[in-house]
């Protein structure tokens, strides 16, 4: 795996169609994710660590993680929509992959 494949898959995950406004809600590009993803890949922060993803919306951090080799994923998001679509995601890369995650959703 490389910065560019991950890029690869993360665009390949489903996004939102209408961002609500009122929850800030924006979608971070793969490639911006997959460059931040890597670099703490690189420095060490993912592989067999338990990560949270806050706000997770469509869940791109998240997934990349468990793409990199987290040991768990923890989704937390406020709106049960991007809850909804960050779970299609995880199922599409475990799919894809043909890898299980470790991972919860939280909807707070």
């Amino acid at each position: 795996m490389n910065k560019k494949e991950l890029s690869f898959l993360l665009s390949k995950l489903k996004t939102f169609n209408d961002s609500k406004i009122k929850l800030e809600q924006y979608q971070t590009e793969c490639e911006i994710a997959a460059s931040i993803l890597w670099m703490a890949y690189m420095n060490g922060d993912i592989v067999k660590k338990i990560i949270a993803d806050f706000g997770c919306g469509n869940g791109i951090f998240g997934i990349g993680a468990l793409i990199l080799g987290a040991k768990k994923v923890f989704f937390i998001d406020v709106d049960k929509e991007a809850i909804e679509i960050a779970k299609e995601n995880v199922v599409l890369m475990e799919e894809v992959l043909k890898s299980e995650f470790n991972f919860e959703f939280l909807n707070q």
